[in-house]
């Protein structure tokens, strides 16, 4: 587990356990907190920590998701992820094949999916201090 500070939060990075976003955001929120905002401060430094993952898919949960996969993703604050954000990756958002739930790709541009929520990813907390 790597803990750290920055700004009025602190993050949590779970990545020995992996589990579903629904399950994901309830262990954030049993800390105080949520999954990690998609327009975090810090974005770059996560993507970096991501890579350290171990013990399953390297994906990681954020805190978006959506009512309608592939259509108005929003954050945990609120806020919408507009679908020709340059975060995304290539040929996503993807109604045909998303699940409405956004995660981290833990590949080499490490970009936001859309993902089946159900799969198990590593997560990010943001922890309101």
């Amino acid at each position: 587990m790597y803990t750290g500070r920055c700004g009025p939060f602190c993050y949590r990075f779970e990545r020995r356990t992996c589990t579903s976003f629904t399950n994901a955001r309830q262990v954030c929120a049993s800390e105080g907190g949520d999954l990690l905002n998609v327009d975090a401060c810090y974005f770059d430094f996560f993507q970096n920590i991501a890579e350290q993952g171990e013990g399953c898919d390297s994906d990681v949960w954020l805190g978006a998701s959506s009512a309608s996969p592939g259509v108005d993703y929003i954050t945990v604050r609120g806020d919408s992820i507009p679908q020709d954000t340059i975060l995304w990756d290539f040929r996503e958002p993807n109604p045909n094949e998303g699940g409405g739930c956004v995660g981290m790709d833990g590949g080499d541009n490490h970009a936001l999916e859309d993902a089946r929520c159900r799969f198990n990813k590593q997560y990010f907390c943001q922890i309101f201090i």
